[in-house]
């Protein structure tokens, strides 16, 4: 233990057995004096436990200390009269010792309710005006009801001394101080230790003050004296515990919160650095205020070549390592002059050997309350990301070049191969036998189908070479087009629109997207009629969105994602014809179109595409439902 705590620990120990001493002998020169001496001390712990609550109130995590002190305010103000109240005093001259004793037994029920109140707001927040209000409007009630209407029972009569009332008072307080005690406990995990046993000591104190104040029959005698130094003990151990406390030792100021949340901080600061120390990224910290690079992670020796320190003595070394054609908008990416809250930019540097990195920054923004920006980000080395990125690139369009050679190539020998077919067929049909003929048959459905699938390579192929062409397109005229070819379908409604959106686009991008979904609509179709409806909408501006609906068979909803993958047939049933590439084609135009393609479909009840596509459109404001119906 330390010395000087010793030495102060006797200091105060003597002190006190003094002060004690002096109340004794007091006490028995004057009572009276006694009594108020001891009063004031507590109205005067009061007083200070309020001061500081009330005037730190503004920067509590909880309600404890201003509850307690806007409590002990009023308790000290109901003491106060019981002070002066106090019999042989002369302030309430025909009183007697009635008026005092119930002033005792309003303060110290209002003090064994507000501790225990007070128990259950360890973790809460209250309204510290609603409070004072509150405690306002109970005390004046208290105080009416002795003052104003003497409804309060009597708790002292001259001559028989402390009536039942005022006596199961006092053991309603203990009773209460109890809960309160056992409240305490239970929030022990609250508290410095210190400041709970002072608390709990003070409770505990009270409750064999009130146990004294049950046996006195004159206002004067020993069991009053008793119970006077209890309470001497009890506003010490408060004082103690939220005055002294709080103005010595302010971090063990009821709570351990600031204690606790210095570790807290420590500890998460020594996480924080440990994954800094670890991660292959760099994390980096800069505040607008005097452009300050606040933090930058290890990572950056290896990923920018620049060690941190110098990155803080310099901060112009950031800029200088990123690669001039990309250094502006880097600039007004990461430091803009209208924040953004986050977003991603890849950039290249140059490190101090010459080599060229890509880096992909993870970034956000925040303003800070005094009007600064602190922006951080999180920047990794993508370069062989990037490498690989390109060569997947040179091996798809090396891929696309083949396949559409081969299918350029083989698109003329099949050509030949259908019409020999169909030379041999005619030439023959009363020559051979009906299961030559069937062989012939088969062979050249074989060959249109073979052509068929070189013709979607094709498209596809070339639809993936295309550049986009943007141009105003006249959408009726298209649509008349796409659906003049499906002329000899019998048994088929197409409704369309009665006026349609104005917009640009590319042609044969678009052409592609209604050919190939008006065909899957009428192939994958029993229904008699077949029907297709297309209309439009506007979700937002700068966007259209068709829609084009049939009453197909519809598609199970675990097929909706792969339907758009090249070669893929969820339906292998040989009455829908299909190469499996019409879908992929459509979404590959939608994709160059930066558009995007959802699909809504259940087994028997049709199937929706919905096609949202980038528009100028001065008219696309609200879809349009007069229709225009084609039938075949």
């Amino acid at each position: 233990m330390n010395p000087g705590h010793k030495s102060t620990g006797a200091q105060r120990g003597l002190i006190f057995a003094l002060i004690f001493g002096g109340l004794i002998l007091t006490s028995r020169a004057n009572f009276l004096l006694f009594h108020s001496l001891v009063e004031i001390f507590s109205i005067t712990v009061t007083g200070c436990i309020f001061i500081i609550a009330w005037n730190t109130r503004h920067l509590a995590t909880n309600s404890f200390l201003v509850f307690l002190g806007i409590a002990y305010l009023f308790i000290g103000g109901i003491d106060t009269l019981h002070t002066l109240a106090y019999k042989g005093l002369g302030v309430f001259p025909d009183s007697g010792a009635n008026l005092p004793t119930q002033l005792w037994i309003a303060g110290r029920l209002l003090e064994s309710v507000s501790l225990l109140a007070v128990t259950t707001l360890i973790s809460r927040r209250i309204h510290p005006g609603m409070v004072f209000g509150a405690y306002t409007l109970l005390s004046a009630l208290l105080l009416a009801t002795i003052f104003v209407w003497p409804i309060f029972p009597d708790c002292f009569i001259e001559g028989s001394g402390l009536t039942p009332f005022k006596k199961n008072s006092e053991y309603l307080t203990i009773l209460i101080l109890g809960i309160a005690l056992f409240g305490l406990q239970r929030q022990r995990d609250a508290f410095h230790p210190k400041v709970l046993r002072l608390l709990s000591a003070a409770i505990i104190t009270t409750m064999l003050a009130e146990l004294s104040f049950t046996f006195y029959v004159s206002v004067y005698g020993l069991s009053n004296l008793t119970g006077h130094f209890f309470k001497l003990i009890s506003f010490y151990l408060v004082y103690v515990a939220l005055v002294e406390t709080s103005l010595k030792q302010p971090t063990k100021t009821l709570f351990r919160e600031l204690d606790e949340q210095h570790k807290i901080l420590a500890r998460s600061e020594q996480r924080f650095q440990q994954l800094a120390d670890t991660i292959d990224a760099v994390f980096w910290m800069h505040s607008s205020t005097n452009n300050t690079l606040l933090y930058v992670s290890p990572a950056s020796a290896t990923i920018w070549g620049r060690d941190p320190e110098e990155l803080y003595q310099n901060h112009d070394l950031f800029f200088s390592t990123i690669h001039p054609d990309d250094r502006d908008r880097v600039r007004q990416t990461l430091f803009p002059k209208h924040i953004q809250k986050a977003g991603e930019i890849e950039y290249r540097i140059i490190q101090p050997n010459g080599s060229i990195h890509w880096i992909n920054d993870k970034f956000s923004h925040n303003r800070q309350q005094d009007g600064s920006v602190l922006t951080t980000g999180l920047a990794a080395d993508i370069t062989e990301r990037k490498l690989v990125d390109l060569e997947l690139r040179q091996v798809n369009q090396e891929l696309t070049e083949f396949n559409y050679v081969v299918a350029h190539d083989l698109k003329a020998p099949l050509r030949a191969i259908g019409n020999y077919c169909r030379f041999l067929k005619e030439d023959l049909e009363n020559v051979v036998s009906k299961e030559q003929q069937l062989y012939l048959d088969q062979l050249l459905s074989a060959s249109q189908e073979s052509s068929q699938l070189v013709h979607d390579l094709l498209l596809y192929a070339k639809i993936k070479r295309n550049n986009i062409d943007s141009t105003a397109i006249d959408l009726s005229l298209l649509l008349q087009r796409i659906i003049s070819s499906f002329n000899d379908q019998n048994n088929l409604k197409i409704n369309l629109p009665g006026q349609w959106p104005e917009m640009s686009s590319d042609p044969l991008l678009l052409q592609q997207i209604f050919q190939n979904l008006l065909e899957n609509a009428i192939t994958f179709n029993e229904s008699s009629p077949r029907e297709v409806d297309i209309s439009w909408q506007a979700p937002s501006p700068g966007q259209i969105t068709f829609i084009i609906h049939d009453n197909g068979i519809g598609i199970p909803e675990q097929f909706h994602q792969k339907i758009f993958n090249i070669f893929e047939r969820i339906n292998p049933d040989p009455r829908y014809k299909g190469t499996g590439i019409g879908l992929a084609i459509v979404h590959k135009a939608v994709t160059n179109l930066n558009g995007s393609i959802a699909v809504q479909s259940q087994p028997g009840e049709g199937t929706s595409f919905r096609v949202t596509l980038p528009s100028t459109s001065k008219n696309a404001s609200s879809p349009h439902t007069t229709s225009t119906t084609h039938s075949g």
